[in-house]
């Protein structure tokens, strides 16, 4: 796998939030919230960067297998916003995984935790995220991709 280890800076992001539970993936529907977040975020000064699709989770995700997913862009600012959600990213180590359209269609995800602990990375596990490209073809599967893990 294809990947590179940066240092980030805080970022802001608005967007929409849903709770997803990964033992009822016919209530998953993120493909919807993004169609959803499309559709509201006209007014919104996003930055000429990325949309990533946030994942963050709690210490009972093991038992649960229930965590938060967002879709969300970049804002120079945090401000609040009727309807959104705003979420600070906090700076560090992440690692930027390239994937295609397709492997994560397929769910890439797990594969792309074990070659990171392959590696000897310390994983953050409480947040992961999927970045698209601005100029992203999503229907196109071998369209570029990133899936970011926080590392501490």
């Amino acid at each position: 796998m294809k990947y590179d280890i940066v240092e980030l800076e805080e970022r802001h992001f608005i967007g929409l939030k849903k709770t997803v539970n990964l033992n009822k993936p016919e209530e998953m529907k993120i493909s919807e919230l993004w169609r959803d977040f499309s559709s509201k975020n006209t007014h919104i000064p996003f930055l000429n960067a990325p949309f990533i699709g946030l994942e963050t989770y709690n210490s009972q995700f093991s038992e649960t297998k229930e965590f938060d997913y967002y879709a969300m862009g970049q804002i120079d600012y945090f401000f609040e916003e009727e309807g959104f959600v705003t979420v600070t990213l906090p700076p560090g180590k992440f690692i930027k995984v390239e994937i295609t359209v397709k492997e994560l269609f397929e769910g890439v995800i797990p594969k792309i935790y074990d070659f990171v602990r392959s590696l000897n990375q310390n994983i953050d596990y409480v947040l992961d995220y999927e970045e698209y490209p601005i100029n992203i073809n999503m229907t196109d599967p071998s369209s570029k991709m990133y899936i970011v893990l926080k590392l501490k």
